[in-house]
């Protein structure tokens, strides 16, 4: 009876022995592949060469968790293909600056060191060009950006030549804004880094000669000046370029003390985005699907993005590929599920998908 009573008490906890492993060995398994399928960092050599302890994802509860947050996302971009290639050729892009794509998928890129606009379709075939050296109607002088959140309108900085140009999608101009001489000063752009057109109509110009944004309406007449002199701590020191969302927020790069400065659509200080990685955020685009902000980083050089609570959020590139290893980006746009990276040194628009991935505690 004893033996018997022995041996039905030893079975069962032999095999809950055995279970008990074998869960604990599946979910190290689990955390092991996540871990070398979600979030490894690719080195330094690669898209974005840094790494920080905030970046971390502690492993040791599922689902996972960012460092220092009660909450966290995680944006993954994945590696389709690149357009365009350095060079003066009709396709090829030098020095480029500015980025952006409409509604239809028709991407238009400022092709600074050869002074003109370049349309292209989604995937990369030329549809149209325009522009060289000049200061004549289609002609540029350093265009250093270019709008199209409209479909319909295509708005470039037309930085020396003091203007910014307005075309239709065909690229047939539509008119030239440069600051009338009777408006108070500060109400005069002289050297525009970018320019932007909400869905109001309203017209936001990046000037760098006083480093503010200048809001116009839709008649081109002024209405406020933000982030001069005259703003407290929302002051730039060296505007880049302008992001506009949905919501009415503004977004302006200020170079040179590495963060975004936010206002709400009449100018009044609203925010400001830093973090210890930024360096010289120049291109910024605002993912209205996500509610996320994109900065392109030169120096870094690296994307970086921050939630509408100026949060920073870690992305990760999937696949290391050499191919698409940034040199020197400095501008960004979005569309849908894809990011579009325009890189100066390198005269390409590299193209991945992104995915957003949020975790809680």
């Amino acid at each position: 009876t004893t033996d018997e009573h022995y041996r039905c008490v030893v079975l069962p906890n032999s095999i809950y022995g055995m279970v008990t492993s074998a869960i604990v060995i599946i979910k190290k398994l689990r955390k092991i592949i996540f871990f070398f399928l979600m979030i490894r960092r690719p080195p330094r050599s690669t898209l974005f060469p840094y790494t920080t302890p905030s970046d971390l994802l502690f492993l040791t509860n599922v689902p996972v968790l960012f460092a220092g947050q009660p909450g966290g996302r995680l944006l993954l971009l994945s590696p389709e293909y690149s357009i365009s290639g350095r060079g003066t050729k009709i396709g090829q892009l030098l020095d480029p600056l500015g980025i952006a794509v409409d509604p239809s998928g028709n991407i238009y890129v400022t092709d600074t060191g050869n002074n003109r606009l370049q349309k292209f379709s989604l995937h990369g075939a030329l549809l149209a060009q325009i522009g060289g050296l000049g200061s004549g109607a289609r002609q540029f002088d350093s265009p250093r950006s270019v709008g199209a959140a409209n479909g319909i309108d295509v708005w470039v900085a037309d930085y020396n030549n003091h203007r910014v140009q307005r075309f239709d999608r065909n690229l047939n101009l539509v008119f030239t804004f440069k600051a009338n001489e009777n408006w108070e000063e500060r109400y005069q752009f002289q050297l525009p880094t970018d320019v932007r057109e909400s869905y109001q109509g309203d017209i936001f110009v990046a000037d760098g000669g006083s480093n503010c944004v200048i809001k116009y309406d839709g008649f081109r007449r002024p209405v406020a000046v933000f982030g001069g002199l005259d703003a407290g701590q929302g002051q730039i020191q060296e505007i880049g370029k302008l992001a506009l969302s949905n919501a009415g927020e503004v977004y302006a790069a200020d170079r040179q003390s590495g963060r975004i400065v936010v206002f709400d659509y009449f100018g009044n200080f609203a925010a400001i985005f830093s973090d210890s990685l930024l360096r010289d955020p120049e291109g910024l685009a605002f993912w209205n699907d996500e509610k996320i902000l994109f900065v392109a980083d030169p120096v870094l050089p690296g994307i970086e993005a921050f939630d509408p609570d100026g949060v920073r959020i870690p992305v990760k590139f999937i696949q290391q590929d050499p191919q698409f290893q940034l040199k020197r980006p400095v501008d960004v746009a979005v569309l849908g599920s894809r990011l579009f990276v325009l890189d100066e040194v390198q005269g390409k628009v590299f193209v991945f998908k992104l995915v957003s991935r949020k975790f809680t505690r």
